[in-house]
């Protein structure tokens, strides 16, 4: 036990380290909620990604991690997504990105099953580690967090009421109870209230208890998500996400189906000069190349762009261009047909 009174020279205010730089910190936990129907569980799957692949979130970094999607609901919908994020090449080439998606009907919060769930979601981790190592044949990096993303919080509180202060607070010590078990940070996508000055369904203690707070919003073909809490954080940073589709060839018995995925970039239509610098200079070699004959798919697009100084110092040019080439023809200024890039232009 340690007892103190105050900050001074020799008491320094040490921050929490980062999971989301300037968004999250890690051992927090993160409420997402929105109305049925408005993307949370394409969007817990896209954060998940970026999570596991330490890409950006929103251009904000992420630490790589460790992730397990629990789903007490769907299971085989969360599946298909994981598929869908893999297939768009977010994390190609990443043999240590690891996302394990567990479901079933025992996962629950509270009563009699709370315990069990503990065991099984550690046990998760400690397989999904174990997968780690015989893909990278590395150990785990002591620091690589451990995240947990809950989809939804009522599918894992089944026959609660969410109004009460006893049955909400049991589950929400259940959250503590995995984070001293091992889990660094939990995400939970939840459902709004009655309307939007409702905020978080259910009981109080629920945003209380929340270090962080996310609503999400559904308008015609975007998504918006609003920071209306955070602990260590600016409030009211607002991002945009669109929700695109991907054909998904499964291997056992080569059927193909069309999946949603999660797309940071399909808000609106990306006119040129509100477009990344990176990301103009690869519509214009798209472009360049189309008005040469060229017929331009992605690997002549790498190819193309290692001969420029702006993208010497890209370590992966490819897993760059496949990231980027999504995003572009989600947003509209791309369209690719059997392996072959066009540029759409936007102007009237």
């Amino acid at each position: 036990m340690a007892l103190y009174f105050g900050f001074n020279e020799q008491e320094e205010y040490v921050p929490p380290s980062e999971l989301i730089e300037g968004l999250v910190s890690k051992n927090a936990l993160t409420f997402m909620y929105a109305h049925p129907g408005s993307g949370k569980s394409i969007f817990a799957m896209g954060l998940a990604a970026a999570l596991a692949g330490g890409e950006p979130l929103f251009e904000h970094s992420c630490t790589p991690s460790i992730v397990i999607v629990a789903c007490g609901e769907d299971l085989l919908g969360m599946r298909e997504k994981n598929a869908a994020i893999h297939c768009m090449k977010l994390l190609s080439d990443c043999p240590e990105v690891v996302i394990g998606v567990l479901g079933g009907e025992e996962l629950s919060l509270t009563g009699d099953f709370a315990s069990q769930t503990i065991k099984k979601i550690t046990s998760a981790f400690e397989e999904a580690e174990n997968h780690f190592i015989s893909r990278t044949g590395m150990p785990v990096p002591p620091e690589m967090p451990r995240v947990l993303i809950i989809d939804t919080w009522s599918s894992l509180t089944p026959n609660i009421d969410e109004n009460s202060f006893k049955e909400t607070s049991a589950a929400l010590d259940t959250l503590q109870r995995l984070q001293r078990a091992g889990v660094d940070s939990i995400f939970v996508t939840h459902h709004s209230g009655k309307n939007d000055l409702k905020g978080l369904r259910g009981h109080s203690g629920l945003a209380a208890r929340a270090d962080n707070i996310w609503k999400l919003r559904k308008q015609k073909d975007k998504v918006s998500v609003t920071v209306e809490k955070a602990k260590h954080h600016a409030n009211a940073k607002r991002f945009v996400f669109g929700i695109s589709t991907v054909d998904v060839k499964f291997h056992n018995d080569g059927s193909t189906k069309s999946l949603p995925y999660f797309s940071e970039m399909a808000a609106s239509r990306m006119e040129s000069s509100d477009a990344p610098y990176e990301n103009r200079l690869l519509t214009n070699e798209v472009q360049r190349l189309q008005q040469m004959g060229v017929n331009v798919t992605r690997s002549i697009l790498a190819d193309a762009l290692k001969e420029k100084p702006q993208f010497a110092s890209y370590k992966n040019l490819k897993k760059y261009v496949d990231r980027e080439v999504l995003k572009l023809i989600s947003s509209g200024r791309l369209h690719e047909n059997a392996g072959h890039l066009s540029y759409i232009s936007t102007e009237n």
